[in-house]
């Protein structure tokens, strides 16, 4: 089974069932989300996973996604504690994987 790259249409699906659950799960759980931080981290782990699938390479799973989104965190000057958009980036590198292997 190949990967097949999602366009700008699938992203934003994507995009904004993250943003209702995302929403959904601080309003259940008496918190406040931070959109601001969330989704610039879905983006870019979305666009960081397409590039890496489309180039036949594998993005990595676990342990090994919590460190790449670390390591993007701190490149794109993420402030040291950006456990939010660390959140994101892992969440858009999983989306869009599944997304492009239906």
């Amino acid at each position: 089974m190949g990967f097949n790259a999602p366009d700008q249409a699938t992203l934003e699906q994507y995009r904004n069932a993250a943003e209702k659950e995302h929403r959904d799960y601080w309003a259940a759980n008496g918190g406040s989300p931070n959109p601001d931080s969330f989704f610039p981290g879905y983006e870019r782990g979305w666009n960081d996973a397409k590039a890496a699938l489309s180039s036949g390479n594998d993005t990595p799973e676990g342990d090994e996604l919590a460190n790449w989104a670390k390591t993007r965190s701190g490149e794109t000057g993420q402030p040291e504690d950006s456990w939010e958009w660390e959140h994101g980036f892992k969440r858009g590198a999983a989306d869009v994987k599944h997304a492009g292997s239906q």
